[in-house]
């Protein structure tokens, strides 16, 4: 036997139990580290959302209620940015009595055209530690906002914001599984007091995470 074999093999056999036991301690020690590091990474940070901005004007071509909100999306990760491919707004209204205020709530039914395309264009990404805004337009058309709205029950019904959004998370350029998102954002009778109303640290309107009020075909 060589000289190195038999320095190893005599090594070997010097160790004690004890020894062999905390380096299997050591082994797993390492191991779990490694999956706290990385489920640390690909848990990704709940995003908030909050309204920041929001308009209405009533057109006649095609006849209906044009809604604009500007959502300020924030992702306070340090690691996971965001990839949005889905984004939308429901309007949500709830009995006027003050004591039913979120008990009730409705999805004003909306329509899809073409005026609601110039939005915020998607997909867009959004980078670690980052603020971005969103533009989310909805259409009511004329004989849904007559139905639920008439006689000035938009001044007297509150009203709230469902954010509808489907993101992947990026993290070191790998994209994890679809997370649908959904929450609502309570305005309650503050949306048609002014053609513009902009909503600021006095005057908030952040959204709760909430279930789909009702289900909503995937966009």
């Amino acid at each position: 036997m060589s000289p190195a074999a038999a320095s190893a093999s005599s090594t070997s056999r010097s160790w004690s139990p004890k020894q062999y036991l905390l380096v299997a301690l050591a082994g797993t020690l390492v191991a779990a580290v490694i999956v706290v590091a990385v489920s640390a990474v690909l848990s990704p940070a709940a995003i908030s959302f909050s309204v920041v901005n929001a308009t209405h004007v009533y057109t006649r071509e095609p006849r209906g209620m044009l809604l604009s909100f500007t959502i300020l999306a924030v992702n306070p990760g340090w690691r996971a940015g965001v990839n949005y491919t889905s984004f939308g707004v429901d309007l949500v209204y709830t009995s006027s009595n003050r004591s039913e205020w979120g008990t009730t709530e409705r999805v004003l039914p909306s329509t899809y055209s073409s005026m609601t395309r110039k939005g915020t264009q998607l997909p867009i990404e959004q980078r670690p530690r980052n603020s971005t805004y969103i533009m989310a337009l909805l259409f009511i058309g004329d004989d849904d906002w007559t139905k639920y709205m008439a006689n000035g029950k938009e001044k007297t019904t509150p009203m709230s914001v469902q954010v509808r959004a489907t993101v992947r998370f990026l993290v070191w350029r790998v994209k994890t599984r679809s997370y649908h998102i959904a929450v609502l954002c309570h305005l309650n009778l503050t949306l048609f007091t002014n053609a513009v109303v902009s909503y600021d640290n006095n005057h908030t309107a952040p959204c709760v995470d909430a279930g789909l009020i009702s289900s909503h075909p995937s966009d």
